[in-house]
């Protein structure tokens, strides 16, 4: 029997400096984010792991331009 695992991501907008009070623009977040689940990947593909993905329905959520009218 082979035995699994179940990985699972949860990729987040960069804001460690905004918790300091640097401004930071979506774009290097969002690079930052991505950059990070990449090298996460290379690390699963130098294991030589068999990776099955699945595609979930997205949900985006942001909390911080949400505005009640």
């Amino acid at each position: 029997m082979d035995k699994l695992i179940l990985l699972s991501f949860d990729v987040e907008g960069f804001d460690v400096p905004e918790e300091y009070g640097q401004p930071l623009d979506k774009t290097i977040k969002f690079k930052a984010s991505a950059e990070g689940l990449d090298h996460g990947l290379a690390l699963l593909d130098r294991l030589e792991t068999c990776l099955n993905w699945f595609k979930p329905q997205a949900r985006f959520v942001t909390f911080s331009e949400f505005q009640a009218s």
